[in-house]
């Protein structure tokens, strides 16, 4: 059985230009910075709670955004350095860590250095930021239509 997945991603630029570098000549210069969002709903993504910690989970949402991140890096978008996954519940970050980790010493994916990434839950995050934000909201949407 596979996964529904919808994709939003979002890509805003900024640029500057005619920036004043001294008092008698100016130089144009243009400045990109790039800051991109990336929202997944894993449709019928079944949602877990932990017996431990009572804390939710959602391992078909860890798949499917570790594969999409596998695409941007594979796409040269970004590194896995400036991606941040972001979630709400403590459990889902432990799950994507063991999901990283075990790839790591597997070195299923060891080329795209996903162990370099950073997992936060809201809180631990509040204030951070990254050139993308995946943001993992654990529950899933019901398929409408079919």
């Amino acid at each position: 059985m596979g996964l529904w997945v919808d994709r939003t991603t979002t890509m805003i630029q900024y640029r500057t230009s005619d920036c004043d570098t001294t008092a008698v000549g100016r130089q144009r210069q243009q400045v990109k910075i790039i800051v991109a969002h990336l929202f997944l709903n894993v449709l019928d993504g079944v949602r877990m709670k932990s017996e431990q910690t009572q804390s939710r989970f959602n391992v078909h949402f860890v798949v499917a955004a570790l594969h999409e991140i596998a695409q941007i890096i594979r796409q040269e978008i970004f590194v896995a350095q400036q991606i941040t996954i972001v979630t709400p519940y403590r459990e889902q970050a432990t799950q994507y860590r063991n999901v990283i980790g075990k790839a790591q010493r597997d070195k299923t994916w060891e080329y795209l250095k996903l162990h370099e990434m950073n997992v936060f839950t809201i809180d631990s995050f509040q204030g951070g930021q990254n050139k993308l934000i995946v943001f993992d909201t654990v529950l899933a949407k019901s398929r409408i239509g079919g």
